[in-house]
């Protein structure tokens, strides 16, 4: 898979605890060159009603920068169909698998302390967890193959199908008793007696299968080398991103702009879906948000993605071994890195119908009343050293939806005017 590996440096001020930037004249003057921004605005706001409308979407957040300035964010529909309140940029959502790279960001800051040995046994730092063996072989485990899905750890029980290889395949599990687990757990070491003593579904490093259980497992190791919670862990780099609107998902606390979450039945009626507790899988899908915290996120990763001479949260080196190709995911341009999956464009058609040629990493979402995309499209090596790249949130309220597309339509949609 080529990635484009030349480094530039993000304009604007440190990453950390700094809010986005609003578009400035100088900046918006790039976009008259090819396309009004407002006709670029208007035209995303069709694409986003279109898909809502298809999919029966009650709410949607959706945010873009371009180059770390934020040139649009905005909501739609309704955060809550019972007291018709409307869904706004701030609106607070589950982020669901978001989280993995969120948690793949905590793994790589410990890696850069020397706590974390990716390619270690993760039973150096995790005795709890039992011994495996895989076709009557004894096997290991690493972090390596836990954040990039090829430990062989299974996903929720009983899938009633098999996922479509670009999104995470949770929304094939809304009926699994697991997928909808009321159970309080204290620590991830906790929630690791759901799986720990299952037969692995693969050999070790031998193959991409998707799991949500493999992140617990990863937010275990972290706590066990690290000496703190999964909590404490992530509050911390929320709090050094400047990330004010995200948290762990906890039922009792309240949350101001916290969104109803819906589901539709058989006869394809929207109803409240049930309440769920996400401790067992904080690690692999249970924080929340919303869109313009995600672009914080996905700005400082696409700063240090680009830039070699400003260490914030993390360092350069460390991040391009994260965001490169660890396994294949589909045969043909999509690999799974570590927290991410990337995609070489070669052969994906943008909205125009040109092949976009231009590599991005990103995850899906998909929780119980939730569905979600996180995209970051780096710029090409032959654009302005002013330019970084774009990045796209989405969070809508309804689950069994994919807006994977739609973000990567946008995503094309801005990156083009660069």
């Amino acid at each position: 898979m080529r990635w484009y590996s030349n480094a530039r440096v993000l304009l604007g001020a440190s990453v950390l605890a700094v809010p986005l930037a609003a578009a400035t004249d100088k900046f918006s003057e790039k976009f008259k060159k090819s396309e009004n921004l407002e006709q670029k605005i208007q035209k995303a706001r069709e694409m986003v009603e279109t898909t809502m409308a298809i999919q029966g979407i009650p709410g949607l957040s959706i945010a873009v920068t371009v180059d770390g300035k934020m040139v649009w964010k905005s909501g739609f529909g309704y955060a809550n169909l019972e007291s018709l309140a409307r869904c706004t940029a701030d609106s607070v959502m589950r982020i669901a698998s978001i989280s993995k790279p969120i948690t793949a960001t905590l793994a790589a800051q410990l890696v850069e302390n020397g706590k974390l040995d990716l390619d270690a046994d993760i039973r150096k730092y995790l005795s709890e967890f039992p011994a495996k063996k895989f076709a009557g072989e004894d096997v290991t485990l690493t972090m390596r193959q836990l954040l990039s899905h090829s430990a062989g750890i299974r996903h929720y029980a009983n899938p009633k199908k098999k996922s479509a290889t670009l999104e995470d395949p949770s929304n094939n599990n809304t009926e699994v008793p697991e997928f909808l687990s009321n159970k309080p757990y204290a620590t991830s070491l906790e929630a690791l007696e759901i799986f720990k003593n299952d037969d692995l579904v693969a050999k070790p490093g031998s193959k991409f299968a998707y799991t949500t259980f493999g992140l617990t497992l990863a937010g275990a190791v972290l706590e066990k080398c690290s000496g703190k919670s999964y909590g404490q862990l992530a509050t911390a780099l929320f709090s050094d991103l400047g990330m004010r609107h995200t948290q762990l998902d906890t039922k009792k606390k309240i949350v101001t702009g916290r969104v109803g979450y819906y589901q539709r039945n058989s006869k394809n009626i929207l109803e409240n879906c049930p309440e769920v507790d996400c401790s067992n899988k904080y690690a692999g899908g249970g924080i929340i948000s919303n869109v313009t915290d995600l672009l914080i996120f996905a700005n400082a990763i696409l700063n240090i993605y680009r830039s070699e001479y400003r260490k914030t949260i993390v360092g350069e080196e460390t991040i391009r071994k994260f965001i490169s190709e660890q396994v294949p995911v589909d045969g043909k341009n999509t690999s799974a890195g570590l927290g991410w999956f990337l995609v070489d464009g070669t052969e994906i058609k943008s909205i125009e119908g040109n092949v976009a040629n231009s590599p991005f990493f990103y995850h899906t979402g998909a929780a119980v009343g939730a569905s979600s995309v996180l995209l970051i499209k780096p710029s090409s090596p032959s654009t302005s050293s002013e330019s970084s790249g774009v990045c796209v949130a989405i969070l809508c309220n309804l689950q069994n939806v994919s807006v994977l597309s739609l973000g990567r339509d946008i995503g094309d949609l801005f990156h083009n005017s660069m």
